[in-house]
């Protein structure tokens, strides 16, 4: 638990110093499925819906395409599904690796 901002100070040049952990796998639109599965299976109905992602590279997960969608257009197309459940996407983007990830994220997922 932060109880102040020198805790939070301290905890943030604890995480700055840690290394990074790279897998090289993103899977965006697994995210967006598995989120807008988890709303329906809400035993109520929620005032508001919000998902934060945090990502530092583009979707590069293979996963069934039944409609054999271009990635870009897949996503288009779960980011859609998700605003007409009304689900709000926000994203957090480590772009130190990528210089058009923050474009990408902005034009294709949120």
């Amino acid at each position: 638990v932060l109880r102040d901002g020198p805790a939070a100070f301290a905890f943030a040049n604890e995480v700055e110093k840690a290394p990074r952990y790279e897998r090289a796998k993103t899977d965006t639109i697994g995210a967006m499925i598995h989120a807008r599965k988890l709303f329906d299976e809400l035993p109520v109905d929620a005032i508001r819906k919000s998902v934060l992602m945090s990502s530092d590279g583009p979707h590069n997960v293979p996963r069934p395409n039944p409609k054999r969608l271009p990635i870009v257009r897949w996503l288009h197309e779960q980011r859609d599904l998700m605003h007409e459940q009304r689900i709000e996407l926000d994203a957090l983007v480590i772009s130190n690796l990528e210089e058009e990830l923050f474009k990408y994220f902005q034009e294709n997922v949120i």
